[in-house]
């Protein structure tokens, strides 16, 4: 729930189809042109600058989608109406379609319920994703890290009621993630409610080698939240998406070869990745997408700015 262009970017997609779309149609115009001999060679070049210009990226996505992703978030900027209702273990309402978000919280015990269990604790959670893949409707969970008067707690969201494994436990969610609003304003980088103003970025890549990722995005001096999301592909839809991979993957192998070229080291290990990740899917891994986002408020747009700058 954003409306910053830097969030919904689409970085997954190496050539989109705006990039496509505005090459053919530059391509069409420029052929055209020739045909009709009333072209230059300026018109030339430059057409041939824009198509090409198209397929460049920046900050994430390519500059022909550029204008459809500063169109929708104009659009956007708008008061909407939420309807919330919170019952027990979970909350929903309604924000442009109905949800649900069921909550756990990890519950440990003191430093011996920790000893020689973060492998079992992992296991346990990707029977839970395995559990998720199963199903041929895509499945949603976050995980969220809250700080509050100095004590840490870690939760658990996901958007169906789900058997959490240990050391998690069905909660109600925590106030701060709570929905208590009926009105956001959504601006063109921020959303407002009614006391602060809160602003979602991507993290789209980290160098640094830290074991704590929350640690190292959550600086005490601003009010930052750090959340991880992901989405568990449906069954049908992620065999769909490794076998057509796995086949491009052969294609361009065998194209290569019969041009002559040798498959360099690089390309045969990315090739085995990918067929490695078929076999995971086809015996019963989850395909997972996730994303990191820092959600940063304030109780004004200038100081809102001052943070997300820090």
């Amino acid at each position: 729930m954003t409306t910053n262009p830097l969030v919904q970017r689409g970085i997954n997609q190496k050539v989109d189809r705006a990039s496509l779309v505005a090459a053919v149609i530059g391509s069409v115009g420029m052929f055209l042109s020739l045909l009709t001999q009333r072209a230059s060679w300026q018109f030339v070049v430059l057409t041939t600058a824009l198509c090409a210009l198209g397929f460049a990226r920046f900050d994430g996505q390519s500059f022909a989608r550029w204008p459809r992703t500063v169109l929708r978030f104009l659009t956007r900027s708008r008061w909407t109406a939420c309807r919330v209702a919170v019952s027990g273990d979970h909350d929903g309402g309604l924000f442009r379609g109905p949800f649900e978000r069921y909550w756990a919280r990890a519950t440990f015990r003191g430093r011996l319920d920790l000893a020689g269990s973060a492998q079992s604790i992992w296991n346990d959670f990707e029977l839970l994703l395995r559990r998720l893949a199963t199903s041929d409707v895509p499945a949603r969970v976050s995980l969220y890290e809250l700080r509050e008067n100095g004590e840490t707690s870690a939760w658990l969201c996901g958007d169906r009621s789900i058997a959490w494994p240990e050391p998690w436990k069905a909660s109600e969610g925590p106030a701060p993630l709570l929905l208590t609003e009926c009105w956001y304003f959504e601006g063109w980088s921020y959303l407002r409610t009614r006391d602060h103003y809160q602003a979602v970025l991507r993290v789209s890549g980290d160098s640094v080698d830290v074991g704590n990722l929350f640690l190292r995005l959550s600086p005490p001096a601003f009010n930052w939240r750090v959340s991880i999301h992901l989405e568990v592909q449906a069954r049908s839809k992620a065999l769909r998406r490794v076998r057509r991979a796995s086949h491009a993957t052969k294609s361009d192998d065998q194209f290569s070869r019969t041009l002559g070229f040798v498959t360099g080291a690089q390309k045969e290990v990315e090739r085995r990745n990918v067929l490695e990740r078929e076999q995971l899917v086809v015996e019963g891994d989850a395909l997972v997408r996730f994303v990191v986002l820092v959600t940063c408020s304030a109780e004004s747009i200038e100081d809102l700015r001052q943070n997300t700058q820090g």
